[in-house]
């Protein structure tokens, strides 16, 4: 049984009668799409058979250097930039604390917008980012929970235009 990447052969192992694994060669160019198939014997006689092809994606390393902003509320919702690079449409999967997962919206390779899911209570979480949803980059970068802002009461709560007014707001955070 073989793993057939592009052109190049790389032995498997058969895990049980409805799963094997291989491991995959370097990418030979860069970022691309090759024709994946799996090399296979029906007979004991040796003749060899090849599946349908599929297709198999080597994709760039991603990074990231900064979120934008670094903090919001634990109620989630916030939109976070993240600068970096590599990032593939429709294939990032951002992480807010090696749990919640949120799929990334990559403005460009080196923008990428995730939405912060909710936090159980305020602090600070780490957040990673992976193409593929296995590998994840490993620099990870922080962002802050906080409590949410309440708003009780604002004074004066209508003033004449252009009047340049004092407003006094109590609540809470």
């Amino acid at each position: 049984l073989m793993c057939i990447f592009g052109q190049e052969a790389m032995p498997a192992t058969v895990n049980s009668p409805l799963s094997a694994s291989c491991t995959s060669p370097p990418a030979r160019h860069g970022a691309s799409t090759v024709p994946f198939r799996v090399r296979y014997s029906e007979s004991s006689a040796g003749a060899m058979n090849d599946s349908p092809a599929a297709s198999f994606e080597y994709f760039e390393e991603i990074s990231m250097s900064e979120v934008m902003p670094s903090r919001g509320p634990i109620k989630g919702g916030t939109v976070v930039t993240i600068v970096g690079k590599g990032f593939r449409a429709g294939k990032v999967l951002c992480s807010f604390n090696q749990s919640s997962l949120v799929t990334g919206k990559p403005v460009s390779s080196s923008l990428l917008l995730c939405q912060t899911p909710t936090a159980p209570s305020p602090g600070t979480v780490s957040v990673d980012l992976s193409n593929d949803g296995v590998d994840f980059t490993g620099s990870v970068l922080d962002f802050v929970y906080d409590e949410a802002v309440t708003l009780s009461k604002i004074s004066p709560e209508t003033v004449r235009m252009g009047s340049g007014a004092m407003v006094t707001v109590a609540g809470t955070n």
